[in-house]
């Protein structure tokens, strides 16, 4: 479990005997997501299905979006080789 705060969107998909009647969504910023979902889909009734999608932080985003544009000058100075 870490300490940082995430940006989580939690998403309740409520069942009827037709297949899904309705779905919610709410975003919320917490530290442990799954723990959080485990602890909703015991606490809501069998016909509820709770999920969660985590957003990722602009540090990762940036960080990832680094390795990608390094990766690319990689190619490219071995193709001109």
């Amino acid at each position: 479990m870490s300490d940082v705060l995430r940006s989580t969107t939690i998403q309740l998909e409520f069942q009827g005997q037709d297949g899904i009647t309705g779905v919610r969504q709410f975003t919320r910023a917490l530290t442990d997501a799954d723990k959080t979902v485990e602890e909703l889909n015991k606490s809501t009734s069998e016909n509820t299905k709770v999920t969660a999608k985590n957003v990722r932080t602009k540090k990762e985003e940036l960080a990832d979006a680094r390795r990608h544009v390094s990766q690319m000058e990689r190619t490219q100075h071995k193709m001109r080789e």
